[in-house]
């Protein structure tokens, strides 16, 4: 029997939209900024990228505390539509597999869902 217990997550998986066009969160910080990267181009060069914005959410599917790349269009949706007020409260987001026709971003879906029975203790972690 393990001893240890856990109390707090210090580095956190990346959950990002590349790979998947339906999730399930729990908002549990505000969004932030992340750090500004180089990226290594194909010819070599070094590019700086912008910093993207994270939050820190729990996957309801897994109750996997996670932290977030926040695509754009849910950005404005969070801070324009939901005028800040997305901390503490569930979502289903729904992403478009392809950037609309014309255009560089994929369309945003987003649904206020009732938290989940399941996970419900785990949904209260501290990230």
């Amino acid at each position: 029997m393990n001893e240890f217990v856990r109390t707090k997550a210090i580095t956190l998986p990346t959950f990002s939209f590349k790979k998947r066009t339906e999730a399930y969160v729990k908002c549990m910080s505000e969004i932030y900024l992340g750090q500004e990267l180089d990226e290594v181009k194909s010819d070599g060069t070094i590019e700086k990228k912008a910093p993207a914005h994270l939050m820190k959410i729990i996957d309801l599917e897994t109750t996997t505390p996670c932290e977030m790349i926040v695509p754009t269009l849910l950005l404005s949706t969070f801070t324009e539509k939901l005028d800040n007020d997305y901390v503490g409260r569930c979502f289903e987001i729904i992403v478009s597999a392809q950037p609309r026709e014309g255009k560089r971003y994929k369309e945003v879906q987003v649904f206020e869902i009732k938290e989940p029975e399941i996970g419900r203790a785990s949904c209260r972690e501290r990230v």
